[in-house]
């Protein structure tokens, strides 16, 4: 199967997402990890939503790096919530199937 990619996507991949075009795609992002990680074992779309906003938080705060989150993304195990962010975590423990 041959796949064509829009040149207006092609050009957000090499130069990265607009805050719009990424929350337009989060929707989809979702789907996948719900579909790749089923919650009955994992965290579906709650692992990937945690990873944003772990993202988000290095940027406000800096008690946590970047490298730190990042590390957190493309770990091959569940992280354990950081303990030290508030309530962080309180938006995505309220998404529902």
């Amino acid at each position: 199967m041959d796949i064509t990619v829009p040149a207006v996507l092609m050009n957000s991949c090499r130069g990265g997402f607009s805050f719009e075009e990424l929350t337009a795609l989060m929707f989809y992002i979702a789907i996948q990890e719900d579909i790749n990680y089923p919650e009955v074992h994992c965290h579906g779309r709650k692992m990937c939503f945690n990873r944003y906003l772990e993202a988000i938080y290095c940027r406000v705060h800096n008690n946590h790096t970047l490298d730190e989150a990042l590390d957190r993304a493309v770990a091959r195990y569940i992280p354990k919530d950081w303990n030290d962010a508030g309530d962080l975590y309180d938006v995505v423990s309220c998404i529902r199937r």
